[in-house]
């Protein structure tokens, strides 16, 4: 039977967390928690009696890597850069900001555009940085299909 060979893959497993880490790990807004399940296809919850812990329920690899990623949230934010070249930058920022504000608050990180250098500055935790890379990335790909497409209609652009 497909569907008991399914449930036998699937477990669930008790970590040890303080009461008090169970915020840093759902992340404002939910955020940290969220990106943890989307990345490591595991499912999480949290439990007080007997002893608080967070449940993981999941095959044995997305148990690990859930507990991982948890751990790296409850680790702290750092500053990490990716290169991104300077032709980039504004389309990024958007009108107003309101670009680099919107994956700022999907991620929960705060991203600087290097004046000097051309790399984007993200800090946050390792999950939230690269959550924001990819999103960073996204806005490229529609800056290049957007130039693309113009340059093919050989019509002036808007922005």
């Amino acid at each position: 039977n497909i569907v008991s060979l399914l449930l036998e893959g699937e477990k669930e497993e008790k970590v040890a967390v303080p009461i008090a880490a169970r915020k840093t790990i759902i992340g404002p807004k939910g955020v940290s928690i969220k990106l943890i399940e989307r990345d490591s296809g595991a499912q999480i919850g949290f439990e007080s009696d007997p002893e608080p812990c967070m449940l993981v329920r999941g095959t044995p690899e997305q148990r690990e890597a859930a507990i991982l990623m948890a751990q790296d949230v409850l680790d702290g934010e750092e500053e990490e850069q990716f290169y991104v070249e300077h032709r980039y930058h504004g389309y990024l920022i958007g009108p107003g900001g309101a670009r680099v504000r919107e994956i700022e608050q999907a991620t929960c990180t705060r991203i600087v555009m290097s004046d000097e250098e051309p790399v984007v500055v993200v800090n946050g935790t390792k999950l939230r940085r690269d959550a924001a890379w990819e999103l960073i990335k996204a806005k490229m790909d529609e800056y290049d299909a957007e130039r693309s497409s113009e340059a093919s209609e050989g019509m002036p652009g808007e922005g």
